[in-house]
Formats: C-alpha cells, structure tokens, sequence
C-alpha cells in the first residue's frame, strides 16, 4: 500500500517569533526527510513528489489533500512586529496585521488547524511536533491598535464577535477642530468628511453601529457608506435640529478586503458642527 503524500501549509501571522519558527520547521522537514518552502506572495509550490511544508501568507482551502495550518499570535503582537521590526508607520502596520488575520480567519472558518507561535510546540501532520524552545519576547503597542483588531483575538472569527473602533484611526481630508479626531467643523463646501480605518474584516455580513451628534445650525445633507470598495451600502439622512443620532448599516463582504466608513457633506453649510463619538463593528453572518 503507497503511504500517502503529505503537503501541508501553515500560514503564518508576522510577529517576532515567526522566523525562529521557519527556522525550527525548515530543520524538522530536513531531519525527516521533506521538503520545505515559503511562499510569501501567492505563488503556487511546486509538487515535487515529496512530502512537503510551505510556510507563507496564504493557503489553498480548494485542494482537499492540502493540510493547513494557521500558525497565529494576538493582533497585537502582529501590528507591533510591523511597526517596530517591518518599519511600518501605525496606519500600514494596522492594515497589514488586519488582512493577514482576515485571511487566517477565513482559513480556519474553513477548517485549518489553529497553533499559537507563542507555544513551544507545533504538531504538523505526518511531521509530528516541532519544537521551538527560544521565543522572542512580544513587543506591546498602544491600546487604541490592539482594541481595533479585537474581533481577531480568537479565530475562527465567529458570528457575533465585534470591536469598537476609535474616531482615531480615520482619515480626516480637512483638520479635525482644535486637533481631536471626529470633531469636525461642516462650514463650506460639499465634500468627504472622513473615511477609513481600512482595517481588513473577512468573508462575512458586518454591522457597524455610528453614534455621532451634529448641531447643524440651518442643516447638514449628509451621505453614509459602508463596505469596502464598491460593495457599499450608503443612506442619506438630512439633519436639521441639533442633537445625537445613529446609523446602523450592514454589508456582506465577499473575502478579506479593507473597511471604509465614509460621511460626507452634499451641499454647502455657512456653520456647523459634528462630533463622531463612537463606531461599533459587529459580525452578524
């Protein structure tokens, strides 16, 4: 009886103990006698006939002989190794741990074996356990980062799970008044208020829940979207007394892609004031 081919892929979340990991799979494979690769944008991995471990960003959940892993860390320990070790600024470091962690989400939806690179030991099918006794030490980062990717703590990402994102983490085309994100001042022209975070979520149906309170002074013509890139829900809403509202949208996202949340103003004001108090994202299929 042929023993069966193994060829198995663990997609790695970057943090400071990932290359200390290939390094420890890299030497197991050669003291078993496999093969080992990376695969860091995509590229398909030759089948060579052997069994087999590819270490990258992605994973083939199509092919059923295919045995994958994800070898994950908090979304913490990922922002903080791009934006001390990678020399990303914040904004890039978010974006890229978010769609590293959305791709692993979908993977382990999808039935991918879940390790944590902060363990010693990473049990691979047909290899056995590899074991990595010298682990960095992870780096921290500021609360307002870690708190936006918290839907990622756990994978797979299930149905409820939800984080609260900061007014923070937008982008603002004109200054925020006296210098506070979400405090925005509506005098003048149509335009786009804010957008952003860009912060990927994975295949799924995604609520966000705004709290803002505007005093329009005569009034404010506003246009809302959700989603991510031209898959977009938008609403309209005229606002002509001052007080505080809410705006509750969902948009299917059909695989990992970035958020954007947008408002804008769609005719000119004289006055006025918005304030963005709180955004809350939720998974709700």
């Amino acid at each position: 009886m042929t023993e069966r081919l193994r060829r198995v892929r663990v997609l790695q979340i970057p943090c400071a103990a990932s290359m200390a990991w290939r390094q420890a799979i890299a030497d197991a494979c050669e003291k078993a006698g496999w093969s080992y690769g990376e695969s860091w944008n995509g590229e398909p991995f030759p089948d060579t006939g052997f069994n087999h471990v590819v270490v990258g960003w992605s994973v083939e959940n199509d092919d059923p002989e295919i045995e994958c892993i994800v070898h994950g860390c908090s979304p913490a320990e990922a922002v903080s190794f791009l934006y001390k070790d990678s020399h990303l600024d914040d904004t890039a470091a978010l974006y890229h741990a978010s769609l590293r962690l959305a791709v692993a989400a979908v993977a382990a939806e999808n039935g991918a074996a879940v390790a944590d690179q902060g363990q010693t030991a990473l049990v691979i099918p047909g290899l056995g356990t590899v074991l990595c006794p010298d682990i960095p030490e992870p780096a921290t980062i500021a609360p307002v980062m870690d708190k936006a990717l918290a839907h990622y703590r756990r994978l797979p990402a299930a149905v409820g799970v939800e984080t609260q994102w900061s007014p923070a983490l937008l982008s603002y085309p004109d200054p925020p008044l006296d210098g506070v994100p979400g405090q925005i001042g509506l005098l003048g022209r149509r335009r786009m208020l804010f957008n952003g975070p860009n912060i990927a979520l994975h295949t799924g149906v995604w609520q966000i829940r705004v709290e803002f309170e505007v005093d329009p002074q005569d009034h404010a013509d506003l246009f809302i979207e959700w989603g991510y890139g031209t898959e977009v829900v938008s609403l309209t809403q005229v606002i002509e007394t001052d007080g505080r509202y809410e705006a509750i949208m969902a948009c299917e996202w059909k695989g990992p892609a970035p958020a954007d949340f947008r408002m804008s103003l769609m005719s000119p004001v004289l006055e006025g004031r918005l304030a963005l108090l709180a955004m809350t994202v939720r998974r709700i299929g």
